[in-house]
Order: C-alpha cells, then structure tokens, then sequence
C-alpha cells in the first residue's frame, strides 16, 4: 500500500504540498514490482506442485489440482493491486478537512495520478513482456476502453498504438 502521507513535504505548515511526480514515480514502481512478484509466486507455486507431485499419495490429488489451478489463475490473470493508506493523515497535514470540496477534488486528482502511472506501467509491461495470457480485447472493449479513452486520451492511444502493432 502507498503511504500517501509519506509524499506531502512540509506537512502541517503553510508551505504543505504534495509531491506529486514522486507519487506518480512509486506508483508505477510499485506496479512493475507487483508484477515482477507474480513471477516469483509463479516459481514457489511450481516447487509446490513438484513436492505434491513426488510425493504421489493418492490423497494428494486433489491439493495437486488446487494448485494447478491457482497457477493457472496466477500466469493468465497476472492480477496485481495497490492500495493506499493515509489518507487522513495526508489530507490533514496539506490544511484540508477530511470532507470538504477542496478534499474531494485533491483525492480525484491523486487517484488520477494513481490510474495514470498504473495504466502507464502496465502498458509497458505489454510493450515489454507482451499481454498476459488472459487478456482478451473484446472483454475490455466496451466500458474499460470507453473509461480510459474519455478519462486518460494520451494511454488510450499508447495502447492502441502497442495493440495495432501486435494485431489485436
């Protein structure tokens, strides 16, 4: 989880801000490690398959298919996720109370930042890695695509461009 206090400098004075472009930095690092940590899940999970499977109990096949399937799930789905906390505590260091109109519109800014440096990120990992097994451009083709295109012009026509040069 982000801390998102952690990037307010010069909490609790007049001079506070937040620090945006390292928010934006960790993020999208944070990102590239979360997916760098399914690959090593992937390894453990394929030592326990390789223990279930040397010990050939029979009693053992249904943990073995468990787990041939949770690897499954894991290489196709690649499902990452980041959180954040704090945001009490970064809100009240920046001046602002915890419900009010300025509140509101500093968090719309931050999740925009978060979308962005993740969207970035995973676009890159596309770039880079290719599209993990599970994605399927016509199950994201309606709302997700809408979403992004509306809300986030310039990854929209990153990942068009990446998607048209592998010929999805």
């Amino acid at each position: 989880a982000l801390n998102l206090y952690s990037f307010v400098k010069n909490p609790f004075t007049k001079d506070a801000e937040f620090d945006s472009d390292k928010f934006y930095r960790i993020t999208y690092e944070a990102m590239r490690l979360s997916d760098d940590l399914i690959d090593l899940e992937l390894k453990h999970i394929d030592r326990i398959i390789e223990k279930i499977a040397k010990d050939a109990i029979e009693t053992n096949r249904t943990e073995l298919e468990l787990w041939l399937n949770i690897r499954s799930t894991a290489e196709a789905s690649r499902r990452t996720g980041l959180g954040f906390t704090a945001l009490g505590d970064c809100l009240a260091a920046l001046g602002y109370n915890y419900d009010s109109e300025e509140a509101l519109l500093f968090i719309e800014q931050i999740m925009h930042i978060k979308m962005e440096a993740e969207l970035d990120c995973t676009i890159d990992l596309a770039i880079l890695r290719g599209p993990f097994k599970g994605w399927s451009k016509d199950l994201e083709k309606n709302t997700w695509y809408e979403f992004v295109e509306k809300s986030f012009p310039e990854q929209f026509k990153k990942g068009k461009t990446f998607q048209t040069s592998k010929g999805d």
